[in-house]
């Protein structure tokens, strides 16, 4: 089905794949994080504005 044998270049191939999910993933995770900071941020300024 999939041919995953990269032959000599494997040592470069490989890596460079590791790598970029590595920075997909952080990347995912960071803006999930910065979500979750924006909603309680936007929650705060609501409730101080309803407060006034």
């Amino acid at each position: 089905m999939f041919d995953f044998d990269m032959g000599k270049h494997a040592a470069y191939v490989w890596p460079a794949w590791g790598a970029t999910v590595l920075v997909l993933v952080a990347l995912a995770i960071r803006a999930a994080m910065q979500s979750l900071r924006m909603k309680r941020e936007l929650a705060r300024l609501e409730a101080d504005r309803k407060a006034r």
